[in-house]
């Protein structure tokens, strides 16, 4: 095990934000695809809904964390607003079902 992934001593620590960063992409991804879904079911106010607490949240986290703040502290920032968007999204397709 080594927290450079074997790409030199000047990646040490690599592993953490890496992790981060791949979940909050799939967040990202999974959230892309209900935005399709609500697209296509002529719903565009759930698209919006999401993506628009998505910022408000990153926001949030601009202004609470500190001006020295670490990448694995954004990527957890980033990771957190992604799937409270995502669930904002999937909770609201469920709640008013198929078009």
């Amino acid at each position: 095990w080594r927290s450079d992934l074997f790409l030199g001593p000047g990646y040490a620590g690599l592993h953490a934000p890496l992790a981060w960063l791949l979940l909050a992409g799939a967040a990202e991804a999974g959230m892309r695809l209900a935005n399709v879904d609500a697209q296509a079911e002529g719903q565009p106010a759930r698209s919006a809904a999401a993506e628009g607490s998505r910022v408000a949240l990153l926001g949030l986290a601009a202004l609470a964390l500190p001006t020295g703040a670490t990448l694995v502290t954004l990527a957890q920032a980033w990771a957190v607003a992604s799937f409270v968007a995502l669930g904002l999204l999937l909770a609201l397709s469920r709640r008013r079902g198929p078009a």
